[in-house]
């Protein structure tokens, strides 16, 4: 939805500063007032045109009563300000959202002013394939209902966020859910919902139902289903408890099998969508099975879906350049031919240090400079300098995932300069950047490795911030899966795990989760 430049029609005629919320004012909605909408002009249909009769193209008027002259009400001192009874006229709603109850259109105007800014690493309303899906939910129901579902949770996080308070949980508790003490004397989120959290629940009970319906019918609604698949990943990873992603992405693999899921889909404005979110898809699949090389893995389709990122199109969704997952298919591929029949893994350490030198003497700064050329990036608001520090943090934190997961010895000296050159540049990358939230995972492989309780204070004071920032229930899930591996506190089963290294009580912890960069 486009934001509006100037104040609705009703704060206009009360002469108070609108706040310019779509589509209504939450100013008029907090004074029990009708907003009448945004626009240069209000249009009242105060006459009519004869279509038959004798009276056949001549206009007349309604009969309609005068409004009351406007009155004032005195207040203390010498101050009067005009008070006016003026009649209230039906609200004009956007054309996709026509038909939908209150609280539906306000989770489709949350969705397209909050949440679709995180679902990309730039927020660009030309270029967020995001945003071209509230003008589909008018199409398909089960659209409509995931993305409701997905706005709803996002709210559900942020107003719990918000109302947290240092008297609730006491002090062993207290470093899991705080970054700071401003968090607790932030301004509580108003919305119009009485209950979001619970409205999320419905919303996907209604979106499961109708996947269900749809997949009767694979090759007819096989891109409509694969969208909403991808959806329920999301709304997954925004809940800190669920452990369904792992069912969802099982299904996406599925429906990526189906002929019909081509380079032309069916449906106009599906493509663009479907093929910007395959990338999250893909860093998920070759990640999860490189952590995990036992799982069935289905090489062919994962090497078929990496031309789909070759487009620069596709690779601005990208946190890291594209030669990493490549690298990562090269490495999970190294891992099944010498993993036995249980998790040991053994690798020749010639072949892991020839995949480590590739990873560390990739070009960062070509990659991050070389997207200058590229149209879209002209309005992208980081500096290619940003770009570079994230670009490094990536690498370093992929040189010391493949020799832990590899389990190569003696690299101890190799690894320290990995995790320093790592924090070095994590340090430089700025809360306010939109490339932080993508960060999330260095971060958290150096609070792994790292031997020194500061560093682990460090990442986890950067995760908690994070969370802050991006409501999304992953990052707290991160926090609670770092100090369990790490410290080593017992929960879920993982006491004693952290001796030595950590891939394996990291196995343990992400077995139903994927891994996000």
């Amino acid at each position: 939805m486009t934001q509006p430049t100037n104040p609705c029609h009703t704060c206009r005629r009360r002469r108070v500063k609108c706040d310019l919320s779509v589509p209504f004012c939450q100013k008029c909605v907090r004074n029990g007032r009708e907003c009448l909408g945004y626009g240069e002009k209000l249009f009242i249909w105060n006459r009519g045109l004869a279509s038959r009769g004798k009276l056949m193209g001549k206009t007349y008027s309604f009969d309609q009563k005068k409004p009351p002259l406007p009155s004032t009400r005195p207040l203390p001192g010498s101050v009067h300000v005009p008070y006016t009874n003026a009649p209230m006229y039906p609200i004009l709603t956007d054309p996709h959202l026509q038909g939908l109850d209150t609280t539906s259109q306000y989770y489709m105007y949350y969705f397209g002013s909050k949440v679709c800014n995180e679902l990309v690493l730039y927020n660009n309303p030309m270029h967020n394939p995001f945003n071209t899906l509230i003008s589909r939910t008018s199409e398909f129901e089960i659209l409509r209902h995931i993305t409701a579902a997905i706005a709803a949770i996002h709210l559900s996080r942020t107003e719990l966020l918000s109302r947290i308070n240092t008297t609730d949980v006491d002090s062993s508790q207290k470093s899991d859910f705080y970054v700071d003490e401003q968090l607790s004397s932030e301004k509580l989120l108003w919305h119009p919902l009485k209950d979001p959290y619970r409205d999320a629940l419905r919303e996907k009970q209604k979106a499961l139902h109708l996947l269900a319906k749809a997949m009767k019918y694979p090759k007819t609604y096989a891109d409509v289903a694969f969208m909403c698949v991808l959806l329920f990943v999301k709304f997954e990873l925004m809940h800190p408890e669920s452990t369904e992603s792992h069912v969802h992405l099982q299904g996406a693999r599925t429906l990526l099998d189906i002929s019909s899921l081509s380079e032309d889909a069916k449906i106009f404005g599906v493509k663009a969508y479907r093929n910007s979110v395959l990338s999250d898809h893909i860093i998920y699949d070759v990640m999860e099975h490189t952590l995990i090389p036992s799982r069935p893995w289905d090489q062919a389709l994962s090497s078929a879906l990496i031309p789909i990122l070759e487009s620069l199109e596709i690779s601005r969704h990208l946190p890291c350049p594209l030669e990493f997952i490549q690298m990562a298919l090269k490495f999970r591929k190294l891992l099944r031919q010498n993993t036995d029949s249980g998790e040991a893994i053994r690798c020749e350490s010639e072949e892991i240090n020839s995949l480590v030198e590739c990873f560390a003497s990739f070009d960062i700064p070509g990659w991050a400079y070389s997207f200058l050329k590229v149209p879209w990036c002209e309005s992208c608001p980081t500096d290619s300098s940003v770009k570079v520090h994230v670009g490094e943090a990536q690498k370093m934190a992929y040189c010391i995932f493949t020799i832990r997961v590899a389990n190569v010895s003696n690299q101890a000296d190799r690894i320290d300069h990995y995790i320093s050159q790592m924090i070095k540049h994590l340090s430089l990358v700025p809360p306010e950047e939109p490339l932080y939230k993508t960060t999330s995972w260095p971060t958290f492989i150096a609070g792994l490795e790292s031997n020194n309780q500061d560093v682990l204070d460090w990442s986890l004071s950067r995760l908690r911030l994070m969370r802050r920032l991006l409501p999304w229930g992953y990052i707290e899930r991160v926090v609670r899966i770092l100090k369990t591996v790490k410290r080593g506190d017992g929960q879920d089963g993982m006491r004693g795990l952290i001796q030595g290294n950590w891939t394996q009580g990291l196995r343990m912890a992400l077995e139903n989760y994927p891994i996000v960069l």
